[in-house]
């Protein structure tokens, strides 16, 4: 799909459906729901991987992760195998990918444990998770395990931060920069590399 250059994108949709194409992956969901699923899968080996897909535009130089960011995201993102990570820039009115990169969980351990420490201190003169520790402790003398179980839930969902951006340079320092000329086949390699490490 062409779009304009001045064209606000909302959604990258048409990035992953790109990515997904150049390294010829299998969407794992259908669309967006209330359940965490990995955006897509590839077969290396008889093997089944699945992988997070991300993109930058070049002139931003950052990544956008998730709307509620925290500790729950970067749980459900153990499960991934993978991170695929694509730099892009608008040429002729076309989202162009110009490299790829490859980060496993590991790997993106400095970013996710910097929004982890972010959502135990809260921000923006808000409580963190390590305050609602705090008024656990006091509040379950008076209030039932329902009643807690609420108000954690509320908390949790209250100190998530809202779409932390990883930065392009730190994803290419921590990660692996894919061969151009056979990204599938790299990409394979690092997967199966990841199992026998």
């Amino acid at each position: 799909m062409k779009r304009k250059a001045n064209e606000r994108v909302t959604q990258d949709d048409s990035r992953e459906n790109k990515q997904i194409k150049i390294f010829g992956l299998n969407r794992l969901g259908s669309g967006r729901s209330n359940k965490y699923l990995p955006d897509v899968w590839i077969v290396v080996n008889g093997k089944k991987y699945s992988l997070e897909l991300k993109s930058c535009d070049k002139r931003k130089g950052q990544i956008s992760t998730s709307r509620d960011f925290g500790i729950d995201k970067v749980e459900q993102w153990r499960k991934n195998d993978g991170f695929l990570f694509g730099l892009w820039e608008m040429k002729d009115g076309e989202e162009e990918f110009l490299e790829h990169v490859f980060c496993t969980y590991e790997q993106l351990q400095p970013f996710f444990q910097k929004q982890i420490e972010k959502q135990r201190k809260g921000v923006a003169d808000r409580a963190g998770l390590s305050e609602w520790a705090e008024a656990h402790n006091v509040l379950s003398e008076e209030l039932s395990y329902e009643q807690l179980g609420r108000l954690e839930r509320t908390f949790r969902k209250g100190t998530k931060l809202n779409d932390p951006r990883m930065s392009w340079k730190n994803v290419k320092k921590w990660g692996t920069t894919l061969n151009s000329s056979d990204l599938t086949g790299h990409l394979g390699k690092l997967l199966k590399e990841k199992d026998n490490g």
